[in-house]
């Protein structure tokens, strides 16, 4: 059986294109942003040339009170010890960055050349106690920043200053029962009652996080101030 034979269209170049299907659909209109989307991206840009105008108008450095005027430099009349503690600042970190102060304590000062080796654990209460009294954490009682006493249900916090917890002498009040001067700042366990230390306002000061650091820092340099024999 012959199959049907096939049609043909013949077509000159002179003949115009025929319409297909894609040219004779309507065509589809591009979104418009609302406007709502409009006032968001006016108000958008509007913040970030207003902030870039802030920041370029802004002076580069911040000029404080503590920073305005240079503290005279003078010869102390007896031997100091200064121990300062800035948390969380590992050993090496000195070397990462232009630490020019820190490196300035370390040629002029006390330093250990390899870094210290923390008490397990390793945070804030248990080691800045065990630095003060040379006892491990399991010795002096202070284990973690938080922790209960298995027996009697108390639980310890960092605002807990009860004698029962810390169970060892530190440091100042050692200096206290010698009938030598000493001065803390917010260094933890120096608002417990040890020994002959009480906590004097005059020369401890009560933990308060807001206090700026440059009051701390000048509140440290004035007891260097004082009359020699009121210097801790």
């Amino acid at each position: 059986m012959a199959s049907p034979p096939h049609s043909f269209e013949v077509r000159t170049p002179g003949d115009s294109p025929r319409p297909t299907a894609a040219l004779l659909s309507p065509s589809v209109a591009a979104p418009q942003p609302s406007t709502a989307s409009r006032l968001l991206l006016l108000l958008t840009a509007a913040v970030a040339a207003a902030t870039a105008f802030v920041l370029l108008h802004l002076p580069t450095t911040v000029v404080t009170a503590a920073s305005a005027t240079a503290r005279p430099l003078s010869k102390l009349s007896k031997p100091v010890v200064l121990l300062i503690s800035s948390d969380g600042v590992r050993f090496g970190y000195q070397y990462k960055a232009p630490l020019l102060h820190i490196r300035h304590l370390f040629a002029n000062g006390t330093s250990a050349a390899e870094g210290l080796v923390p008490v397990f654990p390793t945070l804030t209460f248990p080691n800045h106690y065990s630095i003060v009294t040379d006892l491990y954490p399991s010795s002096h009682g202070i284990i973690n920043n938080y922790f209960p006493d298995p027996i009697s249900g108390d639980y310890f916090t960092m605002k807990n200053h009860d004698p029962k917890w810390w169970l060892v002498e530190p440091l100042w009040a050692t200096a206290a029962a010698q009938g030598v001067l000493s001065a803390t700042f917010f260094w933890p366990g120096s608002e417990v009652t040890k020994g002959s230390w009480n906590f004097p306002d005059k020369y401890c000061r009560h933990y308060n996080g807001s206090v700026p650091f440059e009051e701390r820092v000048d509140t440290i340099l004035g007891y260097f101030d004082l009359p020699p024999n009121q210097m801790p």
